[in-house]
């Protein structure tokens, strides 16, 4: 199985973005809460696994990134109704790890700086 992993970088990122996982999720036939719209018809494809991650809870979520440094255009997509939020929450947590990341070969660096000086 393929997975595609969207990245929505900036503002207009951000907002494209949330618009066309507004439209896939019309397409696949998701509600805005992730869930399988009863009755609608379902095809054996690959391309919405590829597209779509399912919770344990039985919600659907994409496989996408939002990146933004200004929190205003993050938070509409927090309180929008295309079911993204528990992308980004999952996000937030990666985001955490990522700091402590930096934050290692930070110090990493001047140790090795300060070694060779």
């Amino acid at each position: 199985m393929r997975e595609v992993i969207s990245v929505h970088v900036g503002q207009a990122g951000v907002q494209i973005g949330n618009a066309c996982w507004e439209l896939y999720t019309i397409e696949h036939g998701l509600s805005p809460d992730g869930r399988l719209v009863e009755g609608f018809p379902s095809s054996n494809d690959d391309g919405f696994s590829t597209f779509f991650s399912e919770t344990s809870s039985g919600k659907h979520v994409p496989w996408s990134l939002y990146i933004d440094l200004e929190p205003n255009v993050i938070d509409e997509v927090w309180t929008g109704t295309t079911g993204v939020s528990s992308t980004l929450r999952l996000w937030s947590r990666v985001k955490k790890m990522l700091r402590a990341i930096v934050h290692h070969a930070r110090v990493t660096t001047r140790l090795a700086r300060s070694r060779l000086a």
